[in-house]
């Protein structure tokens, strides 16, 4: 077989594939054959079918040579999938759209604002004791600031107040990072 040009070769090496739970039952390995050299790290492995096995049953395990030396192997298998099918889990996504749907459905027959629910999830990640320091400052707008500016006129200062806030700790946050990154670049090794 020719390979394209700067490709990297592998070997296909010899293997009887045999069923674990029943060693008299073996596979028969269509292609490629063994030996072969192929210019791909995944190899297409064909097994001819075994009457009375379900195809989903089988895990067919082979190594393949991966160095042009041919000394060092790495394990493949027939059930191999992307890392993205491992992320995907159906029955939790299922649950989170019940949840949410639920919810959505509880909060609206009882009136309630449906921005509960983000709040409450906001606060599961959060250190009690900043909660405190939040209704504090929930108070003081109520009793102190919507007294002084109005109710809608301090909802618009609020917003302005929190993203300014916002923008300023990430602002902080980045040159912290900054420093750091070029303190460690400049600093000398002690070893």
């Amino acid at each position: 077989m020719e390979a394209s040009p700067g490709a990297r070769l592998h070997r296909i090496p010899a293997v009887e594939p045999r069923f674990e739970d029943d060693p008299e039952l073996s596979l028969t390995r269509l292609g490629p054959p063994d030996g072969a050299v192929v210019d791909t790290p995944t190899p297409r492995l064909q097994v001819q079918s075994v009457p009375g096995v379900s195809p989903d049953s089988i895990r067919v395990e082979f190594e393949v040579d991966q160095s042009p030396t041919f000394d060092s192997i790495s394990l493949q298998s027939s059930l191999d999938r992307p890392i993205l099918f491992e992320a995907l889990k159906p029955p939790v996504i299922a649950a989170g759209l019940a949840v949410g749907l639920g919810m959505f459905t509880i909060l609206s027959y009882f009136g309630l604002p449906i921005l509960f629910v983000f709040g409450y999830v906001r606060s599961l990640g959060q250190i009690p004791h900043l909660i405190v320091t939040e209704i504090i400052g929930a108070l003081l707008a109520r009793y102190y600031f919507w007294g002084k500016y109005g109710k809608q006129q301090w909802r618009l200062y609020a917003t302005v107040l929190a993203v300014g806030f916002s923008v300023g700790m990430g602002l902080m946050g980045m040159i912290s990072v900054a420093f750091a990154m070029i303190q460690k670049a400049v600093e000398a090794l002690t070893f």
